[in-house]
């Protein structure tokens, strides 16, 4: 059997009691680690073996862990703390997990710094990966007059606007294509960018929706939106192919 190469999948962290609420299961005050399973499907059906990085205590502890993997996908979930890039909340943010930040914004620096893993960061992931090397966000998009880019009423695989990919790029070579219609279920965007990024793809307002790092040899790739909820699209599937392809050489 041809070995599948394991990817490291970061979960997100509750404790507002939401599976409680929603479900009748747990007890009240109850934290829960939990990820989408779309991540988890898109990674095993482009021939992975996915496997979830906990919320712990004590990060390091995960390094030999980290260390084991093959690759690391940064999944998408709850705002990220404009503390973390040096601002003040100015009031449009959603519910922030601090652990989650400071564990994640951990590991990704000791993944570019410490590895040669390919790196795949979706949604919420491309903006740490911009925050962990130093860059800043846009905390509202309406509020800073750009258009809506949270798309929640419609279906999760649908294409709810178009981004424009720059040539030249990782993406480009992936997708073979200079525009590519997505899903969008974000509110926050990258701002400033981080320290060696740059931009692959834009939306037509102008919105980074797509991050690459040129000085590091390894696959590294961020998109804004979720090519992981639109998996039936040949385009998101090339994207975790040349993903999981570069995990597993």
């Amino acid at each position: 059997m041809e070995k599948r190469a394991v990817i490291g999948m970061s979960m997100s962290l509750d404790y507002a009691d939401i599976f409680r609420e929603s479900w009748d299961i747990g007890r009240m005050g109850v934290m829960w680690n939990y990820l989408s399973q779309t991540y988890v499907t898109a990674l095993e059906r482009a021939g992975a073996v996915p496997v979830a990085i906990p919320m712990v205590d004590d990060p390091s502890i995960l390094i030999p862990f980290i260390d084991s993997l093959d690759g690391f996908l940064l999944t998408g979930g709850n705002d990220i703390d404009p503390m973390c890039y040096s601002e003040v909340d100015r009031g449009r943010c959603g519910r922030i997990v601090r652990e989650r930040e400071e564990q994640e914004i951990m590991l990704v620096r000791h993944i570019l710094e410490k590895t040669d893993k390919p790196l795949l960061a979706i949604c919420r992931g491309q903006q740490l990966l911009n925050v962990a090397l130093g860059g800043s966000l846009i905390q509202d998009l309406e509020a800073e007059g750009f258009r809506s880019h949270s798309r929640g009423n419609h279906a999760m695989d649908a294409v709810t606007h178009f981004v424009v990919i720059a040539p030249g790029r990782l993406l480009e070579g992936i997708l073979s294509k200079g525009h590519l219609g997505v899903n969008s279920f974000h509110h926050q965007a990258v701002d400033r960018l981080g320290e060696g990024l740059c931009v692959a793809a834009t939306s037509d307002d102008g919105i980074v929706e797509a991050l690459e790092l040129p000085s590091r040899k390894a696959f590294t790739l961020a998109v804004q939106w979720h090519p992981e909820k639109m998996y039936d699209n040949p385009d998101s599937r090339r994207i975790f192919s040349a993903f999981v392809q570069a995990a597993s050489r």
